[in-house]
Parts: C-alpha cells; structure tokens; sequence
C-alpha cells in the first residue's frame, strides 16, 4: 500500500468517526426536535380536549338543572350546552388517531363513556335518570378526558412547560370544581332547598377551587398569572360569593330570592371566564412548546451545518496535507529513479523546504552530487583502464604490500617472453600466475626498490633488473588520492636490452669520435667534445644553429646538399665522408 494510500486511510478513519459523531448527534437533535414538535402538537390536542371539556361541564350543569326543575326550566340552555358538546366532539375525533397513539387506554375508556351520551342525554330529556347519576356519569367522562389533557400538556421534558402545564391543568381541574358547584347549586336552587349530601358537595367544590388556583398561581409564576387572572371579573367574583351566602341560609333552612337559573347563569360566567384563565395559560404553554421546537430546530441547523462545516475542513485540511507529503515523496522517487537511470543532469525539487521532506531532498542532492561526481570519475577510469589495459607499455599496479592487482596485456606478454631468462635467476617464477601474487620472487632483484619506495614521492623511480644475459628497465610511480594518500604504485617495465647495448656503443664511439647531432632539418641539437675540440666551436656558438654553418657557403646552397637533408628527413640511411670546416674555415 502507498503511503499516500496509507495517509488517506488515517485521515479517513477520524474522518468516519466524525462523521459518525456528526451523524449520531444529528440524529440525537432531530429525535429532540421531532419530540419538541410532537409537544407541540400534544399541547394543541389538549386545548381541544380542555374544550371539549368545558363544553361537557356546561352540559352536565344544564342537565342537573333541567333535571331538578322537572323538565320545567334550562330547556334551552340544555340545547346550547348539547350543541357546544357536539363542536367538541367533531374536533375531538379528528384527533383520534394521534390520541390512540399516545394514550390508547385512556382513548379506548373514552370511546366506550360516549358511545352511552346519546342514551344518557335521552333519560335526561324523559326524566328517567336523577342529578346524582347524570352528574356522574358526565363527571366520569370528564375526569377521563381531564386525565388526558393532563398526560398531554406534560409530555415537554423542559421544567418551565411541565410548570406551564401543572397551572394549566390546576385551573382545568378548579374549572372542573366550578363545573360540579354550578350542577349542585343548580340542583338546590332549582328545587328551592339545598339537600345535606347536595350541599356538602356543594361546599366541597368551592373549597377545591380556591385550591387548585393557587396551585395553578404558584406553578405559573407571577408574570403568567397576572396576565392570566385578569379576565377574571371582581364583581362576578362578589356576585357568586354572595348566592353560596344564600346557599348557605338556604340549607339551614332559611329563605332565598335566588333561582336555579340566576345562578347557573352567574356561575356559566365565572367559568368562563376561568376558562379565559385556561386558555392564556394554554396559549403560554404552547409558546414554550413552540419555543423550543424552534430550538431545536435552530440547535439541529446550527450543529448540523458544524459537523458538515467541521467534516469539509477537516477532510480539505487532510487532503492537502496528504498532497503536501505525496507529491513530494513522489519527485523524491522520481528523483532516485533517475539517479538509479545514472540520470544526474536535473536538480532535485523541495530542497528549501524546513522539514523532513526537505531534509530528504537535500540528502538527495548530495547523493546526486556525490553520485555525479563518481560516475564522472568512474568513466575517467574507464578511459584511464581502457588505456592501461590496451598500453604497449608493459605495466603493473602493485598495492603497498607488494600485490599485483592489475597487469595489462603487453606485460604479460613481456614476462611470457623472458619467463625461461628469469627463472635462470628465479626459478619459481610463473607468468600464468602473476596478478594476485606478491613480487617475493623479485625479492634479491628489488631490494633496493623497496628501500626507495619507502621514500616514494611524486617522482618515479627507476633501476634495471638483469636477468642472465637480458635487461629489464623499471620505472615506479606512486598513486596518489586528491588528499596525496598514497594509494599504490604503477610498475612499468621494458626490454631495455638492445637500448642499453646500443648506448653502450654510442658511449664508446661519443668517448673516441668527434659525434655531433642534428634534428630532420639540420638545426644542432649536440655535439660532444671532440667534435667541439676538433672545429674550435664552444656548443652555445652552434646550438640551434643549422648545419649550413659547418659546410663552405657554395655547398650549402647545392642541390645535393638539399636532397641530402631531404633524404635523411626521409628516413635513409646515408653513409660516407662528409666535408665540414670548422670555426677557422
């Protein structure tokens, strides 16, 4: 696997976890924003219910009323109140489905008390059922529905809706109270004395109202409340004061200018006026609902756009952080693949870089450089070799220890030639083993060689060895490194027999000749001193000179003395008496 592929892989991973993390955190405030509207949605459904319910109150005090009366009175605020329920009950079924989910036993209890309302409401009209079991029965229904409203309007999590919705439901319930005092003051008034069990009741659910009031202005905090209990009517307030007074006097026997309608209608206003107290406490719970699905609406916008901001910078920050490595890890090879193509003529990239990248790219270019230089040095050899191995010069290279490393072709053809003189005078000498091989058989022939080579310096040395009747000239030179380490030596060798017989000849003819010499074109390059003793010249009077000044000025300009250079320059041979004058003529 690449590295990049590899650096890919570790951004990747967090990258997956982020995301994950991103996701499941989406997930998490999408449910909270789905639970959020779904409150909102519980807290509408039990508005309507509250309605519902209010409506059913007033009919179950119609009821109680047009029961006490004989059938004589409440006729038609019986009808109205039945036509409020039936509004109630058509929005109420267009809940149906969300209500059966959320609570279906509750729903289920309800849907079996209603199917019994249109029988319950024909008794009520024939007279064949009393206060008691009417009140009963609407007040079961309406309990169940209460019972509903509650578990709907506490279905927020957040603290300040589930206060919200222990006001709302404080004032359903002290409504509820209001709703069974009107049905029992209803049934006393209406009869024109108040029962003991009827009044008890009746005493009971003015007491319970106060109650759940101030539990309801406790739970809904003083800006709530006050805004809330301002519908309510002082002088309503004093009027249903006064008529529980007569209530009171009533029971005990006393006399009462108060009927069963008066005060039905006193307390319908009261109630409804809780009931405006209910709805604006209603309309507030549904605010903080609405509240904070706007919230978490807003909460799941804002760290959605995060993650998915978060996730684009993160994976653009590791993309070009990977690219940032890749690519130069990429000419990096590429850069060592020419290297190892002997390719040198380029120049390595991100050498200024200041990290581990650069400080690669540097060794690089040093690698390159070296590298370079070596191979430049190594066709330098190359031609040196070529030249060594193909020399008609025989040669040796020797290491400090006296080795043979190298022996070029001439070399040991000389050795090959002279190998029956040499073992005259060493017998273990072997021409097919000499590379490899330490000179130790030369040992009696190179002692004095040794003695100079440990001394070696940049001037070579040089000696002959005799081998029987044959001469072999060496000439040693010392190999030296730029820092004139000494390295090794180059042994050359030649069969400087004839030479040297023939410069003994010359010596001998030098020693008793006059001997003088001349280039292809006559210029005087020496002359012994014979030859200078016997022409009176000294040789800085004649070196360089032309040979014309030792011939008469007549010859010199001759046709045979022009053919005679021209012979020489040739390469003739000539032999005979040649005139010459000296310095005197």
């Amino acid at each position: 696997m690449k590295i990049k592929h590899r650096l890919s892989l570790m951004t990747v991973l967090p990258l997956v976890f982020l995301l994950g993390f991103a996701a499941n955190t989406v997930i998490y405030l999408s449910g909270s924003r789905s639970s959020a509207i779904e409150t909102v949605q519980n807290v509408d459904a039990a508005i309507v219910v509250s309605n519902l319910v209010h409506a059913l109150q007033a009919e179950r005090g119609a009821s109680a009323g047009f029961i006490s009366s004989g059938g004589q009175s409440f006729g038609a605020r019986l009808d109205r109140a039945k036509a409020a329920s039936d509004d109630g009950f058509s929005e109420f079924s267009k809940l149906e489905d969300q209500l059966v989910a959320f609570a279906p036993e509750t729903s289920q209890k309800i849907s079996r008390t209603l199917d019994g309302l249109t029988r319950m409401r024909q008794d009520v009209l024939n007279q064949n059922v009393d206060v008691s079991a009417a009140s009963s029965y609407y007040t079961g229904k309406i309990n169940d529905l209460i019972d509903m409203i509650f578990k709907l309007a506490k279905s927020g999590a957040q603290s300040d809706m589930i206060t919200t919705a222990v006001a709302y439901t404080s004032v359903i319930y002290a409504k509820e109270n209001a709703g069974l005092e009107r049905a029992m003051g209803a049934t006393g008034f209406g009869s024109g004395s108040f029962s003991p069990r009827v009044f008890e009741k009746f005493l009971t659910h003015g007491a319970k109202q106060a109650t759940f009031l101030r539990e309801a202005e406790v739970a809904a905090g003083n800006t709530v409340w006050a805004q809330a209990v301002a519908a309510l009517s002082a002088d309503d307030e004093a009027q249903i004061t006064r008529m529980r007074d007569t209530a009171r006097r009533l029971a005990y026997g006393g006399a009462s200018n108060v009927t069963g309608p008066q005060w039905f209608d006193a307390s319908t206003r009261r109630i409804e006026q809780l009931k405006a107290v209910e709805d604006h406490i209603g309309q507030a719970l549904i605010g903080i609902a609405k509240g904070e699905a706007a919230k978490s609406a807003n909460l799941l916008m804002l760290i959605g756009a995060a993650c998915v901001m978060i996730i684009l910078i993160t994976a653009t920050f590791a993309y070009l952080q990977i690219r940032n490595i890749s690519h130069p890890l990429n000419r990096f090879v590429d850069g060592l693949n020419r290297i190892r193509d002997e390719e040198y003529e380029f120049e390595p990239a991100d050498t200024d870089r200041r990290d581990e990248l650069g400080d690669c790219a540097r060794a690089l270019s040093d690698v390159r450089d070296k590298l370079q230089t070596a191979a430049a040095a190594q066709l330098d050899n190359r031609f040196k070799g070529a030249a060594f191995a193909r020399a008609n010069t025989p040669m040796f290279v020797i290491d400090e220890d006296f080795v043979v490393t190298h022996a070029n072709d001439a070399s040991l053809k000389l050795f090959a030639e002279k190998a029956d003189l040499i073992r005259k005078d060493v017998p273990s000498f072997d021409p097919e083993r000499i590379v490899g091989e330490t000179l130790t058989a030369f040992e009696s022939k190179l002692s004095d060689m040794r003695r100079q080579m440990a001394e070696i310096s940049a001037a070579p040395i040089k000696l002959d060895l005799l081998f029987s009747d044959s001469r072999i000239g060496v000439e040693i030179a010392g190999i030296f490194d730029e820092t004139d380490t000494h390295l090794g030596n180059v042994i050359s060798w030649d069969d400087v027999s004839t030479a040297r017989t023939n410069a003994s000849k010359l010596a001998v003819v030098d020693a008793s000749q006059a001997v003088i010499e001349f280039t292809p074109y006559g210029e005087i390059t020496d002359a012994n001193d014979i030859f200078l003793d016997v022409t009176g010249y000294r040789f800085d009077e004649i070196a360089g000179k032309q040979d014309s000044i030792l011939v008469d000025s007549k010859h010199a300009q001759s046709q045979d003395y022009k053919e005679f250079w021209e012979k020489l320059r040739a390469g003739e041979r000539i032999g005979g008496e040649f005139k010459r004058k000296g310095k005197n003529g």
